[in-house]
């Protein structure tokens, strides 16, 4: 099981240079635990990418749809005070906003602050930094294949984003608690 910062799952669901990469992620485990406001924060990309055009309204439904399906199969990480002080603390070590914070705290809660081994897939290079400092494993490894993610205007050649096909509801090899839309890699069981 791997941890996923919402940057690592609009790849998921909108086609851009990152999509490939974060697909071989998920098939490899896709089993993923995320934060619980991921959900909210990936629900803002998508609705960005609408108001500057790159959807139109149906389709940001229609990711919208598949991203709140794919996120109830995920495993969460709750909000309490633990987590609050957790992020707090991130804030005074880590050059973070309030969200990224959040991200790791829920990330550490989860790794019981012991993150050695543990995987952090994040395309934000702040937090993949602070994720790094903090002891985690960050995938993917090589940060060329990762950028800032401010505009979510367009893919990693400028590019716009188009829709990820929608799943094929004869998909087999899926986890009950995993991502559940996507194949696993070659050579799982």
């Amino acid at each position: 099981m791997r941890f996923w910062d919402s940057s690592a799952l609009i790849p998921l669901f909108v086609r851009e240079g990152r999509s490939a990469l974060m697909e071989a992620l998920v098939g490899d485990d896709p089993e993923m635990m995320v934060w619980w406001a991921s959900p909210v924060e990936c629900a803002s990309a998508v609705q960005r990418l609408r108001r500057d055009g790159v959807f139109a309204p149906a389709a940001a439904a229609e990711v919208l749809a598949r991203l709140t399906d794919a996120l109830d199969a995920a495993n969460l990480v709750q909000p309490g005070d633990a987590l609050r002080a957790r992020a707090l603390r991130l804030l005074g070590a880590h050059p973070l906003g309030a969200a990224d914070a959040l991200q790791l705290a829920a990330a550490l809660l989860w790794a019981r602050e012991a993150p050695a081994g543990r995987d952090f897939v994040c395309l934000y290079e702040r937090l993949r930094t602070a994720a790094i400092l903090e002891g985690f494993q960050v995938l993917p490894a090589d940060s060329a294949q990762t950028s800032e993610l401010g505009a979510l205007s367009g893919d990693a050649e400028g590019r716009p984003r188009s829709i990820l096909p929608p799943p094929d509801p004869e998909l087999n090899g899926t986890q009950k608690r995993g991502f559940g839309v996507f194949k696993r890699g070659p050579g799982a069981a």
